[in-house]
């Protein structure tokens, strides 16, 4: 018989490799690595591209950013109340006396409103609940002007005398308790000549609260005052009746507290309802400093706390329109005014049953404030 041969096979189930195969096995695995590490990174390059295109388009382009405005006006109109509460008005002692009867030096006659197309006007509200009364405390105008890219508010004295359709003169303090905020923007309409387009309200308590969400705001205190807030009851907390003089930050129920001071005067020496006014100006100021030096996460957390306290007729459109004038014309300015101004008025310790009453010069008041929110320069 022939002598028989065996071949040296290797067997390629068997987990041992011979030195050249595992040499081919590590160059074949490298390959392998290699090519998902080139896929991981395409797919990342991918997803970067994708989405930097995205926030390009939405945050370097007007359509894109139209977009995210339509999203924050529709989400912001959600988030805001939109009916005041029910309340009857007509039969609420507004705390402001009687009606009064005085010639306020006014034309009745023009009804025409002042508007142009580059102005929006918007009434603000900030209501102090005290029993069965509503007083509106403060009574502002802000006005968003797109032809000299301007915020202007306004704050109106709420010991104003003014006519009340309806009714006789009375302060305009007086006008929300008779009807609520559609009365009081057709009082303003009426005797200051002025298109008002929506209207914001707040409560006093809801107001702490927004301040609060924004961390506090900077206010610089006089000794005088600071002595007043830390020795009365304006701030309602005792707790919090520790400010000192000079810069520093209040939260909302201390700020609270000063937005009601009177009867001490303000830094510069403004006293009474003039000082109170003014000290509401600056609120509103330091707030409008704080909130658009804020990043834009920070801005989407603090309107997710503080318009669920806001009431208002404000519009999904109109808050898209004023979001889009804000942010394509780039407006950070705020300037600020008060009516009547000094020498526009006369003070009467009584009228009617009405004590206290600020008696305007309609005529340069209305002037006045057309001056501040309309350009001159047609």
């Amino acid at each position: 018989m022939g002598k028989k041969y065996e071949l040296d096979i290797p067997d390629i189930n068997s987990e041992e490799l011979t030195p050249n195969e595992e040499v081919y096995k590590k160059k074949s695995d490298k390959k392998t690595a290699k090519k998902r590490r080139k896929k991981i990174w395409r797919i990342f390059l991918i997803v970067f591209i994708t989405l930097s295109s995205i926030l390009l388009f939405l945050f370097g382009t007007r359509p894109g950013r139209s977009v995210l405005i339509h999203w924050a006006s529709v989400y912001l109109s959600d988030k805001f109340n939109s009916e005041e509460d029910i309340f009857d008005f007509a039969d609420t002692d507004d705390g402001v006396g009687d009606d009064a009867s005085v010639d306020l030096n006014y034309s009745s006659s023009d009804e025409n409103l002042k508007s142009e197309e580059y102005v929006s006007n918007y009434l603000i509200i900030g209501i102090e609940k005290i029993f069965d009364a509503r007083n509106t405390d403060v009574i502002m105008i802000a006005s968003i002007n797109t032809y000299d890219n301007t915020i202007k508010l306004t704050s109106i004295l709420r010991d104003t005398l003014v006519d009340l359709p309806g009714y006789s003169q009375n302060k305009i303090n007086a006008a929300y308790a008779k009807g609520g905020a559609d009365y009081l923007i057709e009082v303003i309409e009426k005797n200051f000549k002025i298109q008002i387009d929506g209207y914001a309200s707040v409560d006093f308590d809801s107001f702490e609260d927004i301040v609060d969400s924004l961390g506090g705001v900077e206010i610089e205190l006089s000794q005088k005052e600071a002595d007043y807030l830390n020795t009365t009851n304006y701030i309602s907390d005792p707790a919090n009746r520790n400010v000192v003089a000079g810069l520093q930050v209040l939260n909302g129920n201390q700020v609270v507290g000063y937005c009601r001071v009177r009867k001490v005067p303000t830094l510069d020496g403004t006293n009474y309802d003039y000082g109170r006014t003014q000290r509401q100006r600056r609120v509103l100021e330091a707030i409008f400093e704080k909130y658009k030096s804020s990043n834009i996460i920070d801005m989407i957390s603090i309107m997710n706390k503080c318009m669920t306290y806001v009431t208002t007729d404000v519009t999904t459109n109109q808050i898209k329109t004023e979001l889009t004038n804000i942010v394509e014309n780039k407006i950070m300015t705020l300037e600020t005014l008060r009516i009547p101004e000094n020498g526009a008025f006369t003070e009467a310790d009584k009228i009617g049953n009405v004590t206290s009453a600020l008696v305007p010069d309609l005529d340069v008041t209305i002037q006045t404030l057309h001056d501040f929110i309309y350009t001159k320069d047609e």
